[in-house]
């Protein structure tokens, strides 16, 4: 199936981390351009995208696994307004 790579454990934990990679790869991509090899533009911008890229995926594991599921773990004891209607 051409599809199946997007159900791999890879996908489904970028999915999960994607918002906070998002929130935290701007302020780290501002020092990372700051430390970027000088004069040879496509080094430049692959060294500034892959760090960027790694250490966001880092901080967004950490903030998933410390942070995110706990608080994704409390919406089984809360009901919406939405799941009522269709309960009934």
């Amino acid at each position: 199936r051409p599809t199946r790579w997007l159900t791999s454990r890879f996908m489904l934990r970028l999915g999960a981390y994607c918002y906070a990679i998002y929130v935290f790869s701007m302020p780290i991509a501002q020092p990372v351009r700051e430390i970027r090899p000088p004069g040879m533009p496509l080094i430049d911008a692959t060294f500034s995208i892959t760090t960027t890229l790694a250490i966001s995926y880092g901080l967004a594991a950490i903030s998933w696994r410390l942070w995110e599921s706990r608080w994704l773990r409390l919406k089984t004891r809360f009901t919406y307004a939405g799941e009522e209607a269709s309960n009934s």
